[in-house]
């Protein structure tokens, strides 16, 4: 597994590591070995956060419990890809959770809140190479850019990009949010969370 983006994605992201590599692993049996590592961490809540991730990652469908009471993981294919180049630098950060983009309706609606997908550093067929897994948080939907939030200046990693001078389609983040509202256009609203970085 790779680098994790939080402590409670780390958390279940060497749950999830546990449970692939281990054969026949109950719950507690997984409590125990994350004792170690885990207890100075989290201290008292240690065994009640291990177990609430348990479930938490059984309630979101990632691992079952099979008829002898072990955990398995459930292998999910990512639905698609989509790249982000043109703002990468925030996407790796893990500061970017929301993208817009022009996509026509009937390939929007492939997708739903929940769905997994590759995340791109750039289109595949121009050589990019898968750098995380994403989960929509919301199913994609249609809104004109005159209309976008202004929290959505973060989320889309605008600020991030601008503090460190680079460029988003040959604009400065800044540039490019103002034309976003000053010559709207209708884009799909992508919201996601990153789920591991490859």
């Amino acid at each position: 597994m790779g680098r994790l983006v939080a402590p409670d994605r780390e958390l279940e992201g060497e749950v999830l590591r546990h449970v692939e590599l281990s054969r026949g692993l109950s719950s507690s049996a997984l409590v125990n070995r994350l004792r170690n590592r885990w207890a100075k961490r989290l201290g008292d809540a240690f065994e009640a956060r291990v177990k609430g991730t348990i479930r938490a990652l059984i309630e979101r469908g990632e691992l079952v419990v099979n008829a002898k009471r072990e955990l398995r993981r459930v292998k999910v294919k990512p639905k698609g890809i989509i790249s982000f180049s043109l703002t990468l630098d925030a996407f790796l950060a893990g500061v970017k959770t929301v993208t817009r983009r022009a996509w026509k309706a009937h390939y929007a609606a492939r997708f739903r809140q929940g769905d997994i997908l590759y995340a791109y550093d750039r289109r595949p067929d121009f050589g990019g190479k898968p750098v995380a897994l994403i989960r929509l948080t919301q199913t994609p939907h249609r809104q004109s850019t005159a209309k976008t939030p202004d929290r959505d200046w973060f989320g889309e990693g605008f600020d991030y990009l601008q503090k460190r001078g680079k460029k988003v389609n040959g604009l400065t983040p800044r540039e490019f949010w103002a034309r976003w509202k000053e010559k709207p256009e209708d884009l799909w609203v992508v919201r996601f969370e990153v789920l591991e970085y490859l």
